[in-house]
């Protein structure tokens, strides 16, 4: 069965170390679709884990790392353990934005196998 994996309109998400243990959704499609993750910081600008919920299906978060482009890439990959902890040890500037990419592996036969996220900003401090 094939899943529609057009994205609502992607929407900021708002991070900052206060609001840690919050979830934050990354990812919706028009389907009902969604992607919640919650972050833990090493300090006021660093990220030190992120930990995804668990999601529908067969496929979960199996891989997750921030690219010099500025993005947050998560892949989904099949039989993958929920609420993994990823570590990610990333500084994020104030401010600047971080598009959030889903790939969510052609194998599984979506009509579109990425798909744009939210967008992450960290606020002050």
């Amino acid at each position: 069965m094939s899943r529609d994996n057009t994205p609502r309109e992607p929407r900021i998400c708002s991070i900052t170390k206060a609001k840690s243990y919050e979830p934050i959704c990354l990812y919706e499609n028009v389907e009902g679709f969604q992607i919640f993750a919650f972050v833990e910081w090493k300090n006021d600008t660093t990220v030190r884990k992120i930990v995804f919920s668990q999601l529908a299906g067969s496929q979960q978060v199996g891989k997750v790392r921030f690219t010099r482009k500025k993005t947050l890439e998560i892949k989904l990959v099949k039989g993958a353990k929920s609420f993994k902890v990823f570590k990610l040890k990333k500084k994020l500037v104030k401010g600047e934005k971080y598009q959030v990419i889903i790939d969510f592996n052609e194998k599984q036969e979506v009509v579109e196998p990425y798909g744009n996220g939210s967008v992450i900003v960290r606020e002050a401090p």
